[in-house]
């Protein structure tokens, strides 16, 4: 796959002298030719050590941070003062994938007109709530919890 911005950057847990999650930190000459203006966060299509990451540039002391979880850590087998190769693409800033459990209710027109009435940074966060459970049962537990919280 062609990424149209690469580099290498340290594994880290600080930025200057303030502390925070681990993280990579973007290089303030790929951040000018970012749309930061336009997106506080910026998401993207990425890859870390060599695997596939969907994440995002935030703001943190004037600079922007992507955190990396242990799970994506253990899988490039890097840590803490690490140098890793980061590769991205901007991405599509409003797409946003449904679990198979949500796109079923929201076949429902009063579930999908209070779904859609909610700010687009909620939907995100249930989307990846329900997407990152394993249980097939927890999954529905969590749309009916939110079709409960919509409809109430």
């Amino acid at each position: 796959m062609f990424f149209a911005h690469e580099f290498d950057a340290e594994i880290t847990n600080q930025i200057g002298d303030q502390r925070l999650g681990t993280c990579i930190v973007l290089p303030e000459e790929i951040a000018a030719r970012l749309p930061f203006d336009t997106y506080t966060r910026l998401r993207v299509d990425a890859e870390i050590g060599g695997v596939d990451h969907q994440g995002a540039w935030v703001p943190y002391g004037g600079r922007y941070k992507m955190m990396l979880s242990r799970r994506l850590l253990a899988r490039i087998g890097k840590g803490l003062g690490d140098r890793v190769r980061v590769s991205f693409n901007v991405a599509d800033q409003d797409a946003m994938p449904l679990p198979r459990e949500l796109v079923d209710a929201l076949e429902d027109d009063m579930f999908c007109e209070a779904w859609e009435a909610m700010p687009i940074g909620q939907r995100r966060s249930w989307c990846y709530r329900i997407d990152k459970l394993k249980s097939q049962d927890a999954r529905l537990r969590n749309v009916d919890k939110l079709t409960a919280e919509l409809l109430g």
